[in-house]
């Protein structure tokens, strides 16, 4: 007489030896393992698991090259290798299961690093030395200089950082200017401007001196590091 008997895995586990960093933009190895009493991978096991992340930017790729979304993984001989990314930074935890007669559950907490921007603008009447944020009272012929602020408060290098700024030109909330001039060139990368209404069409360079057409400014700055900052400053006349 003889019968066939299943003995099932002890438990399920994140192989990898610690937990992983990687950046908003990049994708990291996971290891996954289905362990026998004595805690060796059980290579008997071929059956699937599900996987989990707190992230809901996260997700997991059998390949790491054509990345294809899943949460359903097939282990075979007990182990398998997949990927993970996330658009979002912060500590997401990823959890592998399975459910059969009963639960096996590991987690892991992971770190994702991204960069975070922020910008801040701040206007000066030069002729009065009224300084802030808030809107205030200019004359005829007053010379307005803004310095438009960009810090990096992430966890992650920004690169390719474009301000743009069209609000100090629109004379639908502000009263007509002339463009006098901006200091950038030990700040930003690159720099245009333009003069079309739909701001689709930019100029690479400066506007001249005096010029009453200008629509927007934009600026590249390439790199911003983690917790560094930047002032870029222009300045208009009222007409």
């Amino acid at each position: 007489d003889t019968q066939t008997e299943t003995v099932s895995i002890r438990a399920l586990k994140f192989a990898n030896t610690v937990p992983f960093t990687i950046t908003s933009i990049s994708t990291a190895p996971v290891f996954l393992k289905a362990e026998d009493g004595s805690g060796n991978t059980a290579v008997l096991f071929n059956d699937t698991v599900q996987l989990l992340t707190t992230s809901a930017k996260g997700s997991f790729s059998v390949s790491g090259t054509i990345w294809a979304n899943t949460s359903v993984i097939y282990l075979a001989s007990g182990s398998k290798t997949v990927y993970y990314r996330d658009k979002t930074g912060g500590n997401p935890v990823i959890t592998v299961t399975r459910t059969d007669s009963w639960t096996w559950t590991d987690t892991q907490q992971e770190t994702v690093t991204k960069p975070t921007v922020l910008t801040s603008k701040v206007q000066m009447n030069l002729r009065s030395g009224e300084t802030g944020v808030m809107p205030m009272i200019f004359w005829q012929s007053d010379t307005v200089e803004y310095t438009v602020y960009i810090r990096n408060i992430g966890t992650e290098t920004a690169i390719n950082n474009i301000v743009v700024d069209t609000r100090s030109f629109d004379t639908n909330s502000n009263n007509a200017v002339d463009y006098i001039s901006m200091d950038t060139n030990t700040v930003a990368n690159t720099w245009a401007y333009t003069i079309d209404p739909a701001f689709t069409v930019w100029i690479a360079g400066e506007p001249a001196t005096g010029a009453s057409n200008v629509k927007g400014l934009r600026w590249r700055i390439a790199v911003l590091g983690i917790n560094e900052s930047k002032a870029i400053r222009f300045r208009i006349r009222v007409k």
